[in-house]
């Protein structure tokens, strides 16, 4: 039984770009979105498959006003819903987010909400019939479930949902 059991189980690390979007709010200028994560993303994953499901931890950087910065640390648990070597998946999970925004003063400052988040994802992954190696293309959405951050002097920001797309490789 506990042959049969680790032999169903693999391990994966590996890391992701993208690109994420993070709606602008309502007084951003064109020529610089005033919202981040909003650009180029990296992630650092893990990944724990059994049959269908795995579990995978996820670490992910963006450039913030601030420059590379750890935006998201999360979990998400997915099931690949074809049997194939190149399959279609759905995951849910959640973790710790965080936000940047400049509010509209002339000379604006810069906030940083944080605190969880909700995520969902859908994606392909390639390469499920080899023992080592794993590609995927996904688009998640994280939805931030902390309030806007507080601001005394005029309307303030708010927090939106962060949109990611992009690819992982995963040995």
């Amino acid at each position: 039984m506990g042959f049969a059991l680790a032999a169903a189980l693999s391990f994966h690390i590996g890391a992701g770009v993208g690109g994420a979007h993070t709606a602008n709010q309502d007084y951003g200028s064109i020529e610089m979105p005033n919202t981040r994560p909003n650009g180029l993303v990296f992630s650092l994953e893990a990944q724990l498959e059994y049959g269908p499901a795995f579990l995978a931890p996820t670490l992910l950087l963006s450039n913030g006003f601030d420059g590379l910065q750890l935006t998201c640390a999360s979990v998400r648990a997915g099931l690949f819903l074809l049997p194939t070597a190149v399959s279609p998946y759905v995951a849910a999970g959640g973790g710790w987010l965080r936000e940047q925004m400049l509010d509209s003063d002339e000379f604006p400052a810069l906030l940083a909400p944080n605190g969880g988040a909700l995520l969902g994802e859908v994606g392909i992954a390639a390469f499920r019939d080899r023992k080592r190696g794993r590609a995927s293309a996904f688009l998640q959405v994280l939805q931030p479930l902390f309030s806007d951050p507080p601001y005394a002097f005029h309307g303030h920001p708010h927090v939106q949902p962060a949109w990611i797309a992009g690819l992982r490789v995963l040995y």
